[in-house]
């Protein structure tokens, strides 16, 4: 995927570099289902609009 800010779908290394999360906590939200994705074969990729709601519901005040 080429980097494009207007995008729909990130790569694992687009949310890291975008949001500033590890790719620890990022595969640790994945794998407890707590961070919205979509895997198409071995690939995973978050949807973008999906993911800054999911932040913006998760940020304290």
């Amino acid at each position: 995927m080429e980097n494009n800010a207007n995008k729909d779908f990130l790569t694992i290394q687009e949310v890291v570099t975008l949001y500033n999360l590890s790719k620890e906590t990022q595969n640790k939200y994945r794998m407890q289902n707590k961070i919205p994705y979509i895997k198409i074969g071995k690939k995973v990729f978050y949807d973008k609009a999906r993911l800054d709601e999911w932040f913006r519901s998760h940020t304290m005040n």
